[in-house]
């Protein structure tokens, strides 16, 4: 199923930077889709975070941080 993409705008990147400030190497993501947790990943991503793992759908986020090297390998 496409999802319509909207691109992020100024709240949405302050709300995601607010979050990505409590997100820890090694911690385990879920997050969904839609304008604030793209900021938040974006975020994440620039911050460098690393070891991180999610359990949510695979969105286009997740795949960002998968392709950023954020991620951790499956076991």
């Amino acid at each position: 199923i496409e999802f319509p993409f909207r691109p992020t705008d100024q709240i949405d990147q302050e709300i995601g930077r607010r979050i990505a400030d409590f997100v820890e190497d090694g911690s385990v993501l879920q997050f969904g889709i839609g304008g604030i947790p793209g900021a938040a990943v974006e975020a994440m991503v620039e911050r460098g975070c690393r070891d991180l793992a999610f359990i949510s759908m695979a969105t286009d986020s997740a795949r960002l941080l998968i392709e950023a090297g954020c991620c951790r390998e499956a076991n």
